[in-house]
Formats: C-alpha cells, structure tokens, sequence
C-alpha cells in the first residue's frame, strides 16, 4: 500500500515566475537607464552602470514587510566585447538583506560572456528577504556593465514532508527540493520541467508522469501504481558529483511496457551482476540484457517458474562499453513478484567491484535488502 498523504497541502504548480513585480529598483551608478530596464521583461533595453569592474550593483525591494525566498537568478547578459550594448558583467554576488544594510551572500558565480539567458542556483537559501541585489565583482569591459534582463525565482520545497492533491512542474521550470523531501501526492505527479534535489527525495503517488523534457534528480526513492516516463530520472544531485553513474529511462508506462530501463552516462565495463528476485503464481518469463559495444548481450533470465524466487551473482563474461541494461517480462503475465538488479563497475580497474547501483521491479519483500543504495526505482 502506497503513503499517498493526506492532500492537505493542495495542489501546487510550479511555474517559474518570477517575484521581481510591483517593486523598487535602484542602482549604484548609470550611464544608461534605472534599473527598471532589467525588469520589463524586454531583452533588448538595458541599464548600464557607470563604470566597469567591482562594487556596481542593482537592488530591488519588494516593499514594506513583503519577504520572498530566492533559490533561482536568472541573468540575460550582454555579450563581452564590441560596441555599448556589449559591456556584460562577468564575476558576480547574489545577495540577499533583511534590512539593506546587512547583505548575505546566495550565489557567488562568474556569468559567461554571450548575449542570452544564463540561471544559477541557491537551493540551500532557507531565508525570505525583502532586499535583492546583484552585485559585480568584475566585467567583460572597462569602462560599464550592462545587463538586460533578471529575473528572480522562489520555486522550492524545503526540507520537509508535503501532502499533495497533484504536483505539476511546468516545461522550463525547475522545482529545487531542499533534502531531505518527501512528496505525497494523492493523484498525479507531472514533471514536464525539472524537479531537482540535493539528497533525498522521496516520491509517493498514484501517478508519476515524465515528460520529454523532464527531469527528475536526486537520491531517489519513487513509489507510484503508474509510471509514464518519457524523460529522464538520475541518481544525480542538481549539481553532479560524478556518482552515482546512471540514468534510469522508461519507454512510456512501465505498466504497459513491463520494462525498466538503466542507461549510462557514459559507456562503463561491468565486472558482476547481482539479481535477486521472485515469480508468483503466474508462471512468466524475466530477463536482463546489458547493451555492451552496440550489441544486446542477455545476462540473465529465468523462464517457466512459478512461485519461485531466486538470488545469483553472476561474473563478467566480457560486458565492456556497456551503455545500458535492461529488466524485461517477457509472456502475457505481468511479474507478481519482484526483482532487484545490482550491476557493479571496476572504473578505476582494480579489480575490485565498485559503483554497485540497484534497480527494481515488482513490489518488494520486506526481508530483501535495498535501502542505502544511491539510487531505487521502485514501481509498483
């Protein structure tokens, strides 16, 4: 039986507006422009500062006790080099105040130099601050900066439990999920943007659906009846540390396609699989193929059992530049049962296994062991 809350949190969308209306702008110097230019929503005007190098800023005040909490810049640069509207900032501080004089910093960043939209993160900022500003730290140009558009949004979950009705994360939209988070949801969860965590991200619903532009990151532990996955899931944090090494892809509902997908970042040599799992009392067909070198290898299967359960460890036999592997049914029957496959990776060549990731089908027994790995996809 899934946890799906008690949907007393309501319905929540994330949309990526930005919370920088009906406010105050000043800056520290202009030679073109108040400041408002970055607000309006046009890329092609502009402020530029007085000056280049450090100690330019552009401040906006959200006004007499109205606080909002930034997790997300979002800056349309300028460009580097060339004529006036060319002069964009270069190092930068994000920094938030309470009361304009004391300033904490959020994002201490470099923006790059082309004329476009560039987003940066601050998915730790618990705080709500009335005061926002951008401050430079150095430019592309002597003698200004100039930034045309910014944008500052608060789309986050805090540290948490939420019990949702629905979760609709928009296209080009990240929610950022300050770990750990545990999301309840008693109807569908629809990630058509991205839905990003740090660490520990619990999903629990009825429904969890990816779109071809989703993203869904984290230390991931997923409970749902119906997975439609077109987009991608990863073990990864928002920002990549380098393990764990996969991405999980499902070709549409899992409850139609009967398959679970683990595709590789990179191509990796497999030095072991363990698999331990169970068949009810629908007599089927289970296998696990590894796609090593362009071609489909089967590592494993079992066929034609009924209330059977099984655990094996079975060692390479020549699974180099594998780039994903793959648990499929096979026959009419769904599996009753379940099935966990552990693939283990030797990168640095030790010859030690190492890099040991699980994936699931099925529902689990209480009495198999899956917690503590970096990433479970558990369906149900």
């Amino acid at each position: 039986m899934i946890d799906k809350g008690t949907g007393a949190d309501g319905a929540y969308t994330a949309t990526g507006a930005t919370f920088t209306t009906g406010g105050t702008v000043t800056v520290d110097s202009t030679l073109h422009g108040d400041g408002t230019e970055c607000f309006d929503g046009d890329t092609a005007t502009y402020w530029e500062s007085n000056g280049g190098g450090a100690g330019h800023f552009i401040k906006y005040d959200l006004g007499s006790g109205i606080t909002k909490t930034a997790r997300q810049l979002r800056i349309f640069n300028s460009g580097a080099t060339g004529g006036p509207s060319n002069n964009g900032i270069a190092g930068f501080k994000f920094q938030g105040s309470p009361d304009n004089v004391s300033w904490y910093d959020l994002i201490v960043d470099t923006c790059p130099a082309a004329a476009q939209w560039y987003d940066f993160y601050c998915p730790s900022n618990v705080t709500a601050y009335r005061y926002y500003r951008v401050y430079s730290t150095g430019s592309y140009h002597v003698d200004a900066i100039i930034i045309k558009e910014l944008e500052f949004i608060g789309d986050v979950l805090p540290s948490g439990t939420y019990n949702f009705t629905s979760l609709t994360v928009n296209s080009g939209v990240d929610l950022i999920a300050i770990k750990p988070v545990t999301i309840k949801c008693q109807g569908t969860v629809t990630v058509n943007g991205g839905l990003h965590c740090g660490g520990v991200l619990n999903i629990n619903s009825d429904v969890l659906t990816i779109g071809a532009s989703g993203i869904v990151s984290g230390n991931l532990t997923v409970w749902n009846y119906t997975l439609n996955n077109s987009g991608i899931i990863t073990g990864d944090p928002l920002v990549a540390t380098g393990t764990p090494e996969v991405i999980v892809h499902s070709a549409g509902a899992i409850s139609a396609a009967y398959d679970v997908t683990l595709t590789f970042k990179t191509p990796s040599d497999i030095v072991k699989i363990t698999t331990t799992g169970r068949v009810g009392v629908n007599s089927d067909s289970a296998y696990l193929y590894l796609y090593c070198g362009g071609a489909t290898v089967l590592a494993y299967s079992i066929s034609g059992h009924t209330n059977y359960e099984w655990s094996n460890s079975v060692d390479s036999t020549g699974w180099s530049n594998a780039t994903y592997a793959r648990i499929q049914q096979g026959g009419g029957n769904r599996i009753s049962g379940s099935w966990v496959a552990g693939i283990w990776q030797d990168p640095n060549g030790s010859g030690y296994p190492y890099g040991l990731t699980n994936f699931l089908m099925g529902i689990p027994r209480i009495n198999k062991a899956i917690g503590g790995l970096p990433l479970h996809y558990l369906h149900r």
